[in-house]
């Protein structure tokens, strides 16, 4: 994965501070050009049946905070260009998300990056209406950015399965990693099933259950180990981590252990209900990570 092109997101709020950050770092590190967007609400005529005076009044006002998010967005532009990167302004309007889709085909992104309002037990519940849709539909990786400071030093942690994707999700990780001259941690989820390791010890005996975990590991190393190659990771045997458990909590555990600047998660890109719902792993990662996450879209069938 190459980054050459980068659409940055920004509606001028405090949490879109961080957006840009985070965006004009890996600008800088892999020489990407960067296109600072920003979407205008659709101008609705509401005031059409006003005396001329007052329509006229509405009319210069609505024209002069356009002029001041385009004067902001220029500011920005030139901000990322006093620090050596290739940057210009994009204006739109419409719809925010599907404006933001458009914006990434059309200036060839290689990676969206966009911001998402915490609020509160909601935050846990939904993504943001706007971050949500472009996460979903989006068919170049996305980084989501969340409130808070971002982190500019720790590992870059990719999770990885043995599905089809894990190597889109490495090679994207491991880009990610070397433009910002961070190391990488991976982490594996081993699940049974839906089956409890406490029941399934109980099932066959404690010594089964470990030579079946033992068996387990050393399957999923070698896995691991063959994927990370193909994606010139230099990944160390003791930065691969594999654990137990239902992958979004051991993602999520990962992430809150080793405090990484982000963390790199894949999702399969299907038809149907992963338009209303990205995959379950990806989606709870994305909202419970402390992280920002970096959301690898990959066309597939498996479960995201």
């Amino acid at each position: 994965m190459k980054i050459r092109s980068i659409l940055v997101a920004t509606d001028f709020s405090p949490i879109a501070r961080n957006v840009f950050d985070v965006a004009l770092a890996i600008a800088r590190a892999s020489g990407a050009r960067m296109t600072l967007a920003h979407v205008l609400a659709p101008q609705v005529v509401v005031h059409a049946g006003l005396p001329i005076g007052i329509s006229s009044e509405v009319e210069r006002l609505e024209h002069k905070a356009r002029e001041a998010d385009r004067r902001r967005l220029e500011a920005l532009a030139a901000r990322a260009r006093r620090a050596g990167v290739r940057a210009q302004p994009e204006m739109r309007e419409g719809d925010a998300a599907s404006q933001l889709l458009r914006a990434a085909r059309d200036v060839h992104a290689d990676l969206v990056v966009i911001g998402t309002h915490g609020r509160g037990n909601a935050a846990h519940l939904l993504l943001g209406s706007v971050a949500e849709k472009v996460v979903r539909s989006a068919t170049s990786p996305v980084l989501v950015v969340k409130k808070g400071k971002p982190r500019r030093r720790g590992p870059v942690l990719i999770a990885l399965d043995e599905s089809d994707m894990a190597l889109r999700v490495a090679t994207a990780g491991t880009a990610i990693a070397r433009n910002l001259r961070a190391k990488t941690r991976v982490v594996h989820a081993l699940p049974f099933a839906g089956i409890t390791p406490e029941t399934l010890a109980s099932a066959i005996g404690a010594p089964m259950m470990r030579r079946l975990a033992a068996l387990g590991q050393s399957r999923a190393l070698a896995s691991l180990t063959r994927t990370l190659r193909r994606a010139k990771a230099k990944t160390l045997r003791k930065d691969i981590l594999i654990v137990e458990g239902r992958p979004q909590d051991v993602i999520v555990a990962a992430a809150a252990k080793c405090r990484p600047i982000l963390t790199v998660v894949g999702t399969h890109g299907r038809k149907g209900l992963s338009r209303i719902f990205l995959g379950s792993v990806a989606e709870s990662v994305v909202r419970r990570a402390p992280s920002a996450v970096l959301v690898v879209r990959v066309k597939g069938t498996g479960r995201g």
